[in-house]
């Protein structure tokens, strides 16, 4: 389960900061929209799900400058970020969660999430209500982080849980894989689904450094069982030496990220 308020008040606290540590979401950017194959569309209206601070709505405002662009996000201060960001271009904005769109049924013909879909309770009621907004023959394309994201840090964390015989919470983690992604998609009722995965590595300075970036992009651990009694502290040391230990090289260590992206097309048939 996810804790959507914490979520949200992360979120919030990181706006400022996100794009200073979303290198990596801004170097797949381009990958995600060659994935999605979306250049020859002719979109009049297009959606935006989990803006952030608008970096894929300004993409796509700039590939469909015909087209009407709407995001949104959780958190009000992303879209705040977004709307400065994008103050020319028209851009329509508003609050809402993923899982419940506050739009009318097949309003768009194209809709979009990039490294949103992580931080939701369902896939599944994501991918209807990615459905629900489109158009017949409208596409949906996506990027989300998958479950072998920061790999190492679970693994010596929960290392460091049996040395020390603490158990008081869970370590950052994703549950999403290819197969889940692609499985959601056919639920919802998507046609032409098609999915890959990808694995990336990106080194920091140090587990404090990546924990930074981490927090910088808003990104916390979500979880209700996430930690939060004064022994994680202990927990945490214990994990940064086995971290650096194991896997670190050269004075830097790494980190894991995997990057699902998925593309589907809403049946021109009733669904």
């Amino acid at each position: 389960m996810i804790d959507k308020t914490f979520v949200k008040k992360s979120f919030n606290a990181g706006a400022a900061t996100y794009d200073d540590n979303a290198a990596l979401q801004r170097r797949l950017l381009e990958g995600l929209l060659a994935f999605a194959n979306c250049g020859n569309l002719q979109p009049q209206r297009i959606l935006d799900i989990g803006i952030g601070t608008g970096s894929l709505s300004a993409r796509l405002a700039a590939m469909f400058p015909r087209a009407q662009v709407c995001g949104c996000d959780l958190a009000e201060n992303m879209l705040l970020r977004a709307r400065g960001k994008s103050a020319a271009t028209g851009l329509r904005l508003f609050a809402a969660d993923a899982e419940s769109l506050p739009l009318e049924a097949s309003c768009c013909e194209l809709a979009a999430s990039s490294f949103t879909l992580q931080w939701l309770n369902s896939l599944d009621m994501a991918m209807h209500e990615a459905l629900r907004v489109l158009r017949p023959g409208g596409l949906f394309f996506f990027a989300v982080f998958g479950a072998h994201t920061f790999q190492e840090l679970r693994e010596c964390f929960y290392q460091a849980c049996s040395e020390t015989g603490y158990d008081q919470g869970d370590a950052f983690a994703v549950p999403h894989t290819r197969a889940s992604a692609d499985e959601a998609l056919r639920r919802a009722g998507f046609a032409s689904a098609a999915t890959e995965s990808l694995k990336i590595i990106e080194w920091y300075d140090s587990v404090a450094g990546l924990a930074r970036a981490i927090k910088g992009m808003g990104a916390r651990n979500a979880s209700p069982r996430r930690n939060r009694t004064p022994g994680v502290r202990r927990i945490w040391r214990r994990m940064a030496e086995l971290y650096e230990t194991r896997y670190g090289r050269g004075g830097r260590i790494p980190a894991t990220y995997e990057v699902i992206m998925g593309r589907a097309v809403r049946p021109r048939q009733a669904v």
